[in-house]
């Protein structure tokens, strides 16, 4: 499987040799250079960016040389730059097309600091967006139909990334505090946290892609994630000051009421065996039960896909 690098890098390539090659067999393309600075700007490591890409791209260019074409009437050189400028960045925020302002601003200034382009007029408009569209073709074939990214799949195999690191803690927490035999408790809070990021930054550009699409609740399984990922922490390292095996034959772990009267009995038995907290057994089971909670509303989160069957 390529790595994500590699994928970007021949995405590049793949898409700057077809703007190129279709720009070389069409005589109504003069410039090349502009469809290859069209991919430049346009392309997009993921496919959720692409389209915002193009669309910025095409909006400024339309609107970078419709504003040039009004001033060079009545100015030129940098002067006319300076006012193109002065109108076209607070008309583009105006209009909330900030992605279009590098395009905007590459249109205006060929326009006005190149003598030959001075001498097109109207035409120069047209014959930018032409070019622009040569190079947006082939960020579409590529990013789309090429490398297309599924994202859903993606963040699944990320949710049962996360699910077993969290079914692991927890029963080897389990085994620690009930089970005779010695085991090392292994704790890892770097590996879940950058689980968790990384699901973050997946469910983000997959709402960015899809932003009126909530029935799968990716935002909110993040944030339970991120909930469920300190919770379970918590949980591990309230069991690592306690001694190993401390809690054989007893089965309150797996139970949804528990009593809390016996529970502070055993905590103070505990306390006077182990010298520990006699508020340790507490603190651990009011965690473990903030662990179920937020397992159980990621399963109502997670009712569309089959992660927690």
């Amino acid at each position: 499987m390529l790595s994500q690098d590699l994928r970007s890098i021949l995405k590049l390539c793949l898409a700057a040799l077809l703007a190129g090659s279709f720009s070389l067999a069409t005589s109504g393309i003069s410039y090349v250079w502009y469809p290859l600075l069209s991919v430049v700007l346009g392309i997009d490591d993921t496919d959720a960016q692409v389209l915002n890409n193009i669309k910025g791209r095409v909006l400024g260019t339309v609107l970078g040389g419709v504003v040039s074409g009004f001033i060079h009437t009545v100015s030129h050189g940098w002067w006319g730059l300076t006012i193109t400028m002065i109108v076209l960045i607070p008309l583009l925020r105006l209009l909330n097309w900030q992605s279009g302002l590098s395009s905007a601003v590459v249109v205006s200034s060929m326009l006005f600091l190149v003598e030959d382009y001075s001498l097109m007029g109207w035409g120069y408009v047209f014959a930018r967006t032409l070019d622009t569209l040569a190079g947006i073709l082939a960020v579409v074939i590529v990013s789309i139909l090429f490398w297309r990214i599924d994202r859903p799949k993606n963040l699944l195999n990320q949710e049962k990334n996360l699910k077993n690191l969290l079914c692991n803690r927890l029963d080897q927490t389990k085994q620690w505090l009930t089970s005779s035999n010695k085991i090392d408790l292994d704790i890892m809070p770097l590996k879940g946290s950058q689980l968790c990021r990384k699901f973050n930054a997946m469910a983000g550009e997959e709402l960015r892609a899809h932003p009126k699409n909530h029935r799968r609740h990716w935002r909110q399984r993040a944030l339970l994630w991120d909930l469920l990922n300190h919770h379970s922490m918590q949980f591990i390292l309230l069991a690592a000051q306690m001694p190993a095996g401390c809690l054989v034959g007893q089965n309150w772990l797996g139970r949804d009421v528990v009593d809390r009267e016996q529970l502070r009995q055993l905590g103070y038995e505990l306390a006077k065996k182990y010298m520990l907290s006699p508020l340790l057994i507490l603190a651990l089971q009011d965690e473990y039960k903030r662990v179920i909670c937020t397992i159980h509303s990621l399963k109502l989160a997670c009712r569309a896909d089959s992660t927690w069957h």
